[in-house]
């Protein structure tokens, strides 16, 4: 008899990165982990005498069915010849900041550093005909045709 536990991992959009490269940037690791939904924030830990990443990230989706896709696909991919790993992480605490003393305190809101810029409001009217008017709206870096 084999006995299965499940994790719940429905409680958390953020996966970790494993084994990264150390010369990457942040936007190397959005532009990797994009591939499999809207990335909404992430965390490179640095070394505090080169400024180089650690070796490791923890990055948030916009939403959680994002992180199984990433973990499904992305866990034992080569980038840069090194095999990275990718899992979900629950509990993830955000870093510190400084307040204006120059002490470490919890943060007020979530960091979202790497959303992407919402555009509302932009449109265009293209096409009128008696009643029917025909609007193209911009949302995000995306054009939709309005009925």
């Amino acid at each position: 008899m084999v006995l299965l536990t499940l994790r719940n991992l429905t409680d958390s959009a953020y996966v970790y990165i494993g084994n990264l490269p150390r010369d990457l940037t942040e936007g190397d690791v959005i532009t990797i982990m994009s591939q499999y939904g809207e990335v909404m924030d992430v965390h490179l830990p640095r070394d505090k005498l080169t400024g180089k990443i650690r070796g490791f990230a923890f990055l948030m989706y916009e939403d959680q069915r994002s992180t199984i896709l990433a973990v499904d696909n992305l866990n034992g991919a080569k980038v840069l010849d090194r095999t990275i790993r990718v899992d979900h992480v629950s509990g993830y605490k955000q870093p510190k900041e400084k307040n204006e003393e120059g002490e470490l305190v919890e943060r007020s809101e979530q960091s979202m550093n790497a959303r992407p810029e919402l555009l509302v409001g932009e449109s265009r009217v293209c096409m009128k005909g008696g009643n029917e008017v025909l609007v193209l709206m911009r949302c995000r870096q995306w054009w939709w045709l309005i009925f």
